[in-house]
């Protein structure tokens, strides 16, 4: 199923989303190294709204927190300033879906010197996003709401490389649209390492079970410090499993 994901996301890609992409270009709204980010081939820079900074270094070993547009970004915005307080010594890379976002993003850049970049996610194919974990090497990735990019969740858990879902929504209909694929979203929702949901509750296949998933808040930040190639996510993630057995 999920070969089958990259397969059909390949063909809106190059089909779709590049030639799109190549007209923003000539129009003057995008540019190449954008492009080159979406597709997971930028090398050795880290890409802000205004087109990245070529030729600097990597760091080995990041925290990259995604947020797709402004508002996600915003709420992102918390999480990092309150980890540059008080975990001075992080290097944290944002990414973005969209243009608003990444203006948020810098700003919160400029805020925040532990943030050494802002650029874009690359969509979902999972040569893209091998690609950029590989140039980011990052220690933990969170993602901010229920944003589900399979192919980054899947790629995370082939490199043993944490993944949190914060700060997340999950009504009913989003439980019933899961279940039209069950193996498959089980198997992306097992990839993360904690999810987060604040507020929601899911309700198991049986309706004689139900549990809340555990509420973001600035636990996130101990973790970090913790184990220099894994981040053990909080305890209060036992609930997890049983709620992805629900789907």
């Amino acid at each position: 199923m999920l070969s089958l994901y990259d397969v059909l996301l390949s063909l809106v890609v190059f089909g779709v989303l590049v030639p799109v992409e190549v007209v923003r270009i000539a129009c003057g709204r995008s540019t190449w190294s954008r492009l080159e980010l979406r597709l997971g081939r930028a090398k050795g820079e880290a890409a802000g709204a205004g087109g990245g900074r070529e030729g600097e270094a990597q760091p080995v070993g990041s925290l990259v927190v995604h947020a797709v547009s402004a508002g996600e970004m915003q709420a992102a915005g918390i999480l990092v300033a309150a980890l540059c307080r008080r975990l001075p010594e992080i290097d944290v890379v944002l990414t973005a879906g969209t243009e608003d976002g990444l203006q948020v993003g810098e700003a919160i850049r400029r805020r925040c010197p532990q943030v050494r970049g802002v650029e874009l996610l690359p969509w979902d194919r999972r040569r893209a996003v091998d690609r950029f974990l590989e140039r980011h090497a990052p220690r933990l990735v969170v993602v901010v709401e229920t944003e589900i990019w399979p192919g980054l969740f899947t790629a995370c858990a082939r490199r043993a490389v944490p993944l949190w879902l914060v700060s997340g929504r999950l009504r009913s209909r989003d439980v019933r649209r899961y279940r039209l694929a069950p193996r498959f979203f089980r198997r992306v929702l097992g990839a993360a390492s904690w999810i987060g949901v604040s507020g929601f509750l899911i309700s198991c296949a049986s309706r004689r079970a139900s549990s809340y998933f555990a509420s973001f808040s600035v636990s996130l930040m101990s973790p970090f410090r913790q184990a220099e190639s894994a981040i053990s996510p909080p305890e209060c993630c036992a609930s997890r499993s049983l709620s992805i057995r629900g789907l």
